[in-house]
């Protein structure tokens, strides 16, 4: 499958006031870092200004995006596949949860003001430009985690700031990997 032109905005979701919240688009298929900052302003920016000028899209935040809801409630909070020692449940998951869906509301509402009529999809096989009557924007998961994190630290030359607290992780960093959000 040869991929065509796309723009990928890639989010860690974080404390926009500690400055654990931070951003990078990249142009696909080349990998080519176009921007980055720590502001959602910059975020939604990005993602904008790429869909305006004709370009497919995705927005990738790193936070649950789905979670399971089994028949069995024995099965309540139990890690997705894949997850290993990370279930979306555990305390770091459930608070990115809460804070993608915060900031993933506001980055797209801000998107949708910009482009009003805008269609979005977390399905890959309904992506890509108008042209081709698919969304033009993708919604997707981005997961970096354990070792994975360790190998994704910002490429443009910034030191990660240091939270007030510390919270006994530093900051994840870029390119993340992102897989199409599962369809419950």
């Amino acid at each position: 499958m040869k991929l065509s032109a796309a723009c990928v905005v890639a989010v860690d979701v974080g404390s926009v006031r500690t400055g654990s919240f931070a951003w990078a688009a990249v142009d696909m298929p080349g990998h080519t870092l176009t921007a980055h900052g720590d502001d959602p302003a910059g975020a939604a920016g990005a993602l904008s200004a790429a869909l305006t000028d004709g370009a497919s899209a995705v927005l990738a935040l790193e936070a649950p995006m789905s979670v399971p809801v089994p028949g069995d409630w024995k099965l309540l909070g139990k890690g997705r596949t894949g997850e290993g020692n990370r279930a979306w449940s555990a305390s770091a998951g459930a608070g990115a949860l809460a804070t993608g869906l915060a900031q993933g509301a506001w980055l797209l509402a801000e998107v949708a003001r910009a482009l009003p009529g805008l269609a979005a999809t977390t399905q890959v096989s309904r992506w890509r430009g108008a042209a081709d009557g698919g969304a033009p924007l993708l919604l997707v998961e981005a997961f970096v985690s354990g070792g994975g994190a360790s190998r994704c630290r910002p490429r443009w030359g910034r030191t990660p700031p240091t939270p007030r607290r510390p919270r006994g992780r530093w900051r994840r960093g870029w390119p993340a990997r992102t897989a199409p959000m599962a369809p419950t």
